[in-house]
């Protein structure tokens, strides 16, 4: 096989690799990962069951590579804002917590509800990514307008704040959807 033909290969299988994430990802936003198998990913991504297997060695795998990017990014720019301040960590905003919602709703959309409905107990990895997550989460939450309040616990309203915000960009994003049928 010539160096042409390997690269088609493998842009092949980069391409139906990314069509099993992509299929994945919606069915476990919608019903979460637990209600989902592995039968039905195939099904949505186009693919036999066993070519699935060819990338993953189980469903904690296909998870793994869908939340973790999510996960990434919400750790690093958690932490980014919270550090802003040089040496130490500066107070920020509500508005700026808000920014970085908003922020990672650009960068990953309804893929961004993942972060609280995945099932951590059957996967230490992506455990170990969920606690960075909370950990740089909590820092920031920390730092805002809210760690001021002595007797507030930043760390649920920084929860419920974020479980408030990703409900709220789906609807707008279902609005938006159906506006726009509504127009064209």
């Amino acid at each position: 096989m010539d160096e042409l033909d390997e690269g088609l290969q493998e842009a092949r299988r980069r391409k139906q690799r990314q069509g099993i994430i992509r299929a994945a990802a919606s069915l476990f936003i919608e019903r979460g990962p637990r209600a989902v198998t592995m039968d039905e990913v195939a099904a949505e991504a186009g693919v036999a069951r066993r070519t699935i297997f060819n990338y993953y060695q189980g469903k904690e795998g296909l998870l793994y590579d869908v939340a973790a990017p999510v996960l990434n990014d919400a750790t690093d720019l958690a932490f980014e804002l919270a550090k802003r301040g040089g040496d130490g960590y500066a107070p920020c905003s509500l508005e700026d917590i808000a920014a970085l919602c908003l922020k990672l709703w650009k960068l990953h959309g309804r893929s961004l509800s993942l972060i609280y409905t995945i099932g951590l107990e059957s996967s230490e990895r992506l455990a170990a990514l969920h606690a960075g997550f909370l950990g740089a989460f909590r820092k920031l939450m920390e730092s805002s307008e809210l760690g001021t309040k002595a007797d507030l616990d930043v760390f649920r309203a920084g929860r419920i704040l974020y479980r408030c915000f990703v409900p709220l960009l789906l609807a707008l994003e279902e609005a938006d959807d159906m506006d726009r049928r509504f127009v064209d």
